[in-house]
């Protein structure tokens, strides 16, 4: 069956890819469902988090050192609940993980944004950090709670990440064309996806 599948599929330009894209309906709607999941799971701020991972930590107060291993933490937590997403999406429906992981995400960031919020004045924090006593017993903990507030909550917004909005996109994309415009809907949804990446890299 996959050999007469593949016989039967022909590689169309793009300029016929055009023409064709402007009168099938179906692939209109795959090709814009297709680049809004990419869209969405760059936006949704997981390479900013994972790039400045070690910063974000950092402005709790955190040693450098102890910034470079939460952010070792946070990538391990990837890893983890990706190995998890591939058991979920047997399991889910691959709608109700995505909605899952995406509202979970959105939950998460709030979270994000509260714990700083609860730590207090970031300025204030780092302005006490200069003047440290002797023995730096009561500036230390104050630091290591701070810093594990926010990795607890980045932790979070990870591991909803990766078990749905990571891998995905990507699995949703492979499936969701129409077998004659496949190759190009598929690059023109990894377009859409490093585009996102840049604009919100900068």
């Amino acid at each position: 069956d996959i050999k007469i599948s593949c016989s039967d599929t022909t590689t169309v330009s793009m300029l016929e890819f055009i023409k064709g894209f402007t009168k099938d309906r179906h692939a209109k709607q795959s090709v814009f469902l297709g680049c809004l999941l990419q869209f969405v799971q760059q936006f949704a701020g997981i390479n900013t988090v994972m790039y400045y991972a070690s910063s974000i930590i950092k402005l709790t107060g955190a040693t450098d050192s102890i910034a470079i291993w939460f952010s070792a933490v946070t990538a391990t937590i990837n890893f983890i609940f990706t190995l998890v997403g591939v058991r979920l999406v047997q399991i889910l429906t691959r709608r109700r993980l995505l909605f899952l992981s995406l509202g979970s995400v959105a939950v998460s960031l709030l979270l994000i944004s509260t714990s700083f919020m609860f730590m207090g004045d970031v300025n204030h924090h780092n302005a006490s950090i200069t003047a440290v006593d002797e023995d730096k017993e009561t500036e230390d903990p104050v630091n290591i709670s701070g810093a594990i507030l926010v990795l607890c909550t980045l932790c979070i917004y990870i591991a909803s990440f990766a078990i749905g909005m990571g891998p995905l996109p990507w699995t949703i994309n492979s499936e969701l064309h129409p077998v004659w415009c496949r190759a190009q809907a598929q690059s023109l949804s990894t377009a859409t996806n490093w585009i996102s990446n840049l604009v919100v890299s900068l």
